[in-house]
């Protein structure tokens, strides 16, 4: 069995948390320094695609940002790395 990787928002506001595979993520974005938008296939949402914007109250770590990326368009440049 092969490892599932996943990304978790969690809200301190009730019903306002959100979990994602990384392979139901399309894309992400960083609009400005705080923001956070995540673009994801949903089919039980209604539809293909359902976008969240997200206003964190601290700075992602860059790391963070890196591994997504990675995640997000494996290519050449990452061999070892498998879209999950």
């Amino acid at each position: 069995m092969g490892v599932i990787a996943l990304l978790l928002f969690q809200s301190a506001k009730a019903g306002e948390s959100r979990l994602w595979r990384i392979a139901n993520i399309e894309r992400f974005g960083q609009p400005d320094r705080y923001g956070l938008q995540i673009t994801s296939f949903e089919s039980e949402a209604g539809g293909p695609r359902q976008v969240y914007n997200f206003q964190l109250h601290q700075d992602l770590p860059e790391t963070m940002l890196d591994y997504l990326w990675v995640r997000l368009h494996p290519s050449t440049y990452y061999p070892g790395v498998k879209q999950d």
